[in-house]
């Protein structure tokens, strides 16, 4: 994973966000960023990320 960017519909959401993106990310995590946005169909976040396959 190079980078990912979370949507949020919230800040308040970001402490939780952080906590899972360390559970899957737990050492060397890509690059990231989290603008808050409204999301469609009550959808509270949105992961959108860019892979590289060696």
């Amino acid at each position: 994973m190079v980078k990912t960017t979370t949507f949020l519909t919230d800040l308040e959401n970001g402490e939780a966000a952080n906590r899972l993106y360390a559970e899957y990310f737990p050492t060397n995590p890509p690059a990231r960023s989290s603008p808050i946005v409204k999301l469609p169909r009550g959808l509270l976040i949105s992961i959108e990320a860019i892979a590289v396959v060696p």
